[in-house]
């Protein structure tokens, strides 16, 4: 297994028994100050149950020297204690009086809470709509200046300056516009999420509503496309074309059943001389002495049988 990313045991150059990780739920730890800041005990900290000391863990990693640009030739060194013997420092910073862990150099007799020590070089402050810059020193003739955040005065020492508008800000008034510009920030992003729905009951029984799904994107095909327009041409003229058929001796008659429209022609009787077959005048006459011949023989039969009824 890794290294764990937090130690549980450090030994720390401020103070000479190892320091053990505690996380501060206790009430005895709550009456406790840390011993670099001065400022409450809270979260994760390093303590020795000997002498009743104890660090933030974040303290704890304060670098021992830092390099600065308000004393830019000297690297400045963290002290666990102050360095004159009252016991107590002016931070050249924000002009407060500490007791705890202190960024020094002697030879410029500079003296600034950590805390200060890493104040960054420009915030963006909710008074003002330009970024803040911070300044070293007030850029007037009598080293003060007037803060435009609280309205209260400003001596010679560090501030957050707009030199285009003029403007000066404490560094807490510039610190704290910044943290609630920052809360009204955070509450609005929170403020955009959606509310949770609350399972619902039926019949004694609760149900938990799902987050809606996403429904299936279901393609539907192209409409067809329009059927072509028939133009409808109209019929050439009719042109009747039909046969009539012959005369039968049975005197009926051959016609065509209808054209190529269906429609039914009117119906032209013509008798077709041309296909009956001529027969001979010998044959004419032959038939015509048989037809007498015969007519005779039987008026002459009838007169016969007529004679014999009336005898």
């Amino acid at each position: 297994m890794g290294k764990l990313e937090i130690d549980p045991v450090i030994h720390h150059f401020s103070h000479r028994h190892p320091l053990h990780l505690q996380n501060n739920q206790s009430q005895h730890f709550l009456s406790l100050s840390c011993a670099a800041c001065t400022r409450q005990a809270s979260g994760l900290i390093y303590y020795c149950d000997t002498c009743n000391y104890c660090l933030h863990k974040t303290c704890s990693t304060l670098p021992q020297t830092h390099t600065h640009r308000v004393d830019p030739r000297h690297a400045l060194a963290l002290l666990s204690s102050p360095a004159y013997p009252e016991g107590a420092f002016n931070c050249n910073a924000c002009g407060c009086n500490g007791t705890g862990f202190c960024y020094h150099c002697p030879e410029c007799q500079i003296d600034i809470h950590p805390v200060c020590a890493f104040m960054p070089l420009t915030v963006k402050s909710q008074a003002h709509e330009h970024v803040l810059g911070l300044c070293f020193s007030p850029p007037y003739a009598d080293k003060g200046f007037s803060c435009d955040i609280c309205k209260g005065p400003g001596s010679n020492h560090w501030l957050y300056r707009c030199d285009l508008c003029e403007f000066d800000t404490h560094m807490k008034c510039a610190k704290a516009s910044t943290q609630a510009h920052t809360q009204a920030q955070a509450r609005g992003v929170l403020g955009s999420q959606p509310q949770l729905v609350m399972p619902r009951s039926v019949h004694g029984q609760q149900f938990q509503q799902r987050p809606a799904q996403a429904q299936a994107v279901v393609l539907q095909p192209p409409p067809p496309p329009p059927p072509p327009q028939v133009v409808l041409q109209p019929p050439p003229p009719l042109q009747p074309q039909y046969s009539c058929g012959g005369l039968h001796t049975n005197g009926s008659f051959q016609y065509s059943q209808g054209n190529q429209y269906g429609v039914m022609p009117p119906i032209v009787f013509a008798p077709e001389y041309g296909n009956r077959p001529q027969k001979s005048s010998s044959r004419i006459g032959s038939r015509l002495i048989e037809g007498f011949t015969e007519g005779i023989a039987n008026e002459t039969g009838q007169a016969l049988i007529n004679a014999l009824i009336d005898g």
